[in-house]
């Protein structure tokens, strides 16, 4: 995504989906989701979906629908924890329920904090159709240097990674959903790339 979207204010449903799309087309993605033309139209007419599609698109990008609806909030949904200890317990948690999980982690010493992105694999049944994409959740927590120590262990597929400071910036205040994290068939996201 580029940097001059960090700095935008979003006046309308419209504009903050285009910054959900970061570049895609409407059409194509619309056509993913199994969404109508008729819908995808409406889509950049500025008109808020129904219910199932406002969903659809909430579990594809990992995108808060408070956001995407009314501007408030952080675009990205980010699951943040004040305690480690707190942290550390759901993310055991989520090891036990879902051990398949990919788990990247990420330190950031400079901004005191350390983030878990746990994806998988995941579908749902939408208009008749199977919609496949990647089910993503992002974690937060203050930086704790002997946490991560036990974060490896706890997933089969564990990768540290380390993110260029805008990017890592960006991270906390919820301004990366699944794209700009996973890419897609035709761009790698920034986790491929790392």
């Amino acid at each position: 995504q580029k940097l001059k979207y960090l700095f935008m204010n979003f006046y309308n449903f419209s504009e903050r989906l285009e910054f959900v799309l970061a570049g895609r087309k409407v059409n194509p993605w619309a056509k993913r989701l199994n969404l109508s033309s008729g819908t995808a139209s409406r889509l950049k007419q500025d008109i808020v979906p129904g219910q199932d599609v406002l969903t659809a698109i909430m579990r594809t990008e990992n995108v808060s629908l408070n956001w995407l609806i009314s501007g408030s909030g952080k675009p990205f949904m980010v699951d943040s924890y004040l305690d480690s200890a707190d942290f550390y317990n759901q993310l055991n948690n989520h090891a036990k329920d879902c051990p398949q999980y990919r788990c990247d982690y990420l330190a950031l010493a400079q901004l005191n904090v350390m983030f878990v992105v746990l994806s998988q694999p995941a579908s749902y049944e939408f208009k008749g159709a199977t919609i496949n994409y990647v089910q993503v959740e992002v974690l937060s927590s203050p930086f704790d240097c002997d946490l991560g120590h036990h974060i490896s262990p706890l997933f089969t597929a564990t990768h540290e990674m380390s993110l260029e400071p805008h990017l890592s910036r960006s991270l906390v205040s919820g301004q990366l959903g699944t794209y700009a994290l996973f890419g897609d068939e035709t761009r790698p996201g920034i986790l491929n790339r790392n």
